[in-house]
């Protein structure tokens, strides 16, 4: 039997097989792409993808880059020569690059985005309060009065009673001046080991691993780079008071506080944290100027010792040029009578001493006026429309330090409604989108739900819907959110230390222990629109001393105190993004 005869292929069934098996590739390429794509999706940071992942908002992100980000990261093993996570610049696009990807800010990366948002989470996380005895400046509540200085005012009385165990010295007048007036420098001036006489829950810093306090403290063994990893001095550290003079916005735009009490708080301690830059640029300049007074001093005391060597000289001359000198006087002095010339008094060596320190100390109080401003009470404009209401009069206020000015208004629950409702008992509501929208120049906002809670039904929309009505007033504004802190039951006036992790707040009354999912779910939402998260929950949760008035109200804090550190990060966080 003869073998079937074999068809020849034809150009035709070659041409139909490649495309069936370009086809089949492509389907591969398209299925595998998708699966890339999410998985280095789920390896980003909860950045942009916020809106998405909670369903809100139809998964939409208003800042138009959510989605397109997770395509930029490259998975580990793409063969394109990049690190796992690292972002591929040439696939931004231009419109991308000139825009910033957080409004307001001068980040127009992603790279430069990701490395902010990592350096303050490595801050909140990584941190831990250090007792620091050294005698520094700190930004004291201003009057005794009010309730930010009410540790102050029990600490004086136990300490007068001896109840803490320590005899710092008797009679409350002297105490508080002590504690108040002058505790910093005298400290200071007697050195570091010094007493300084201050409650101790002020001496504690926040601090990062391999950065020392006063004592050493703060560097704990086996921990290694966590200051580098956390940016470095560049990133955290005091405060600069001359930033804060020069205007913490650089365009000279206003800071606006909305928020509850705790928000309230944060304007009072940026209050006394200008009074504390005054203060410490006035003992600045007083010790220059104690320096350069002695300088002169020392010159003047050469200038006597040179004179009297000159005296002595013309003492050991011949006696005829002595006499010739003394008829050279008399003719003077007979001439002067004749045209009977009043005689001007000569001043005394300790006259001339004290108008040389009258003319210093005027000159020092003119520099101090110009160099060292203090806190204007500002509001005449802003908060305008409040003062004709007595009810919500006093819930707007506004200050300026020299071209730092900060606007707080109050709102509990960060409602847009135009309507004001008060209830302490409840909440109290203070329009403020007017402002925003009204006052010129709003260019930093911190914002806070405050620590009313409602259930995640109401909280989330409530939020978003909030969140995205800033955005629209204010498109180029940065917008910052700060976390919520639940307070610590059963507080009491007992000097303890700060816990060195959170404790278990899971049977913690007011929802306190639920704060911390609200707190990742508005994360989500503000980073969504292109905001900024301010993550102070782990920083207050590890401080139980130190409340305003234990054990009934164990939420709110002393000044000064770790909200001083709230305002720290705060004005580290604006330097870092304008």
């Amino acid at each position: 039997m003869a073998p079937p005869l074999k068809r020849k292929p034809t150009w035709l069934g070659n041409v139909r097989f490649c495309a069936l098996a370009l086809f089949l590739a492509g389907f591969v390429v398209v299925i595998c792409s998708r699966f890339i794509v999410l998985d280095s999706s789920a390896a980003l940071p909860p950045i942009r993808l916020a809106l998405s992942e909670l369903g809100i908002n139809g998964g939409k992100n208003r800042v138009g880059v959510g989605e397109e980000l997770a395509v930029r990261v490259r998975k580990e093993g793409d063969g394109l020569g990049k690190s796992p996570g690292e972002f591929i610049e040439d696939e931004v696009t231009a419109a991308n690059r000139s825009q910033p990807l957080i409004p307001g800010s001068r980040l127009s990366t992603v790279a430069a985005v990701r490395e902010f948002e990592s350096r303050f989470d490595c801050l909140a996380s990584k941190g831990q309060w250090v007792f620091d005895p050294t005698p520094r400046f700190l930004p004291w509540a201003e009057e005794l009065k009010i309730g930010y200085s009410s540790c102050d005012n029990w600490w004086i009385t136990d300490a007068q009673t001896n109840i803490s165990g320590q005899n710092y010295g008797s009679g409350a007048a002297k105490l508080r001046n002590i504690a108040y007036d002058d505790a910093d420098g005298v400290a200071r001036r007697r050195g570091a080991k010094a007493v300084w006489q201050v409650r101790p829950s002020v001496k504690y810093r926040w601090e990062l691993p391999n950065q020392k306090g006063g004592d050493g403290s703060g560097e704990r063994e086996g921990e290694v780079g966590g200051l580098e990893e956390c940016g470095g001095r560049e990133w955290w550290g005091e405060v600069d008071c001359e930033r804060l003079k020069a205007g913490l916005v650089p365009s000279g735009g206003k800071i606006m506080i909305v928020g509850d009490s705790l928000n309230l708080e944060v304007f009072a301690a940026f209050k006394n944290l200008m009074s504390m830059c005054q203060k410490k640029c006035f003992f600045e300049m007083r010790t220059k100027w104690r320096k350069k007074s002695q300088q002169q001093r020392q010159r003047r005391a050469q200038q006597q010792q040179q004179q009297q060597q000159q005296q002595q000289q013309q003492q050991q001359q011949p006696q005829q040029l002595q006499g010739q000198e003394n008829h050279q006087q008399q003719q003077e002095v007979k001439l002067q009578e004749d045209h009977q010339q009043p005689q001007q008094q000569q001043e005394t060596p300790e006259q001339q001493q004290m108008r040389r320190q009258l003319q210093q100390q005027q000159e020092l109080a003119e520099r101090f006026k110009q160099e060292c401003p203090g806190v204007e009470i500002l509001g005449q404009e802003s908060c305008a429309e409040h003062r004709k209401i007595p009810e919500i009069s006093w819930q707007c206020r506004e200050m300026r330090y020299g071209n730092t000015t900060v606007l707080y208004i109050r709102n509990d629950i960060l409602n847009t409604s135009d309507e004001h409702f008060v209830d302490v008992s409840r909440y109290i509501s203070t329009p403020w989108m007017r402002t925003l929208k009204k006052v010129r120049n709003i260019s930093v906002l911190l914002l806070n739900r405050g620590a009313h809670y409602e259930e995640n039904e109401v909280f989330i929309p409530g939020l978003n819907a909030t969140l995205h009505e800033v955005r629209e007033a204010a498109p180029n504004a940065l917008v910052i959110y700060r976390s919520t802190p639940g307070g610590h039951p059963n507080c009491t006036r007992a000097i303890n230390d700060p816990y060195k992790e959170p404790p278990d707040s899971s049977s913690f009354p007011y929802h306190w222990g639920d704060f911390h999912e609200q707190n990742e779910i508005s994360k989500h939402l503000v980073r969504g629109i292109g905001g900024v998260f301010m993550d102070v929950e782990r920083i207050t949760v590890l401080r139980p001393d130190g409340h305003m008035n234990p054990p009934k109200d164990c939420l709110h804090y002393c000044l000064p105190g770790p909200l001083d550190t709230w305002v720290s990060m705060f004005c580290h966080m604006v330097t870092q993004l304008l």
